[in-house]
């Protein structure tokens, strides 16, 4: 769910959770590699251009019918793709957005993943969760059928990750 290296013009590949076809056969491939004792996932991109443009209903179904057949779990969402930071040189000031602010498209993605995928795979939520958010985030997306929810972007910059899922649990808990 993101991109892959550069072109020979210095552009980042899109990501393969972008192309269906591929993703799919990336799946079959795995799953005949590794059989069917090895719970195998994918985590998929928010196929939104913007927090403005919503979630590419067509987009997400098209990925969870590819690898619905290989996997058991999918993740979503990664970051929106290639949005607009300046300060960002290495990439021509495009990066990928996260933290709180992409909780809405996360909710999105679920919603389309959760009526596609089939009532086996489970999905695992991640997206714009974090301590300020958890109490409200994690309950409704168990409720639209996440099986786990989660954030990273916290954690990434916590110097104590038990005790933010100490944290975390709490405020679910509290609900």
């Amino acid at each position: 769910s993101c991109p892959n290296g550069k072109d020979e013009q210095g552009n980042l590949y899109p990501p393969i959770c972008n192309d269906p076809d591929v993703s799919g056969e990336i799946m079959q491939v795995t799953r005949s590699r590794v059989g069917n004792a090895v719970n195998l996932g994918a985590k998929d991109g928010s196929h939104a251009a913007s927090l403005e443009s919503g979630v590419d209903e067509l987009a997400v179904k098209q990925f969870i019918r590819a690898i619905n057949p290989y996997v058991q779990f999918v993740t979503g969402i990664n970051t929106i793709a290639n949005q607009p930071f300046p300060e960002i040189t290495c990439t021509n000031g495009r990066g990928g957005m996260s933290g709180p602010v992409v909780a809405p498209i996360a909710r999105e993605w679920l919603r389309i993943a959760r009526e596609t995928a089939s009532s086996e795979t489970a999905i695992l939520s991640c997206g714009g969760v974090d301590t300020q958010n958890a109490a409200y985030e994690i309950p409704l997306r168990i409720e639209m059928g996440a099986l786990l929810v989660g954030g990273a972007q916290e954690y990434f910059r916590t110097k104590n990750p038990k005790q933010l899922a100490e944290r975390w649990g709490l405020k679910y808990a509290s609900v």
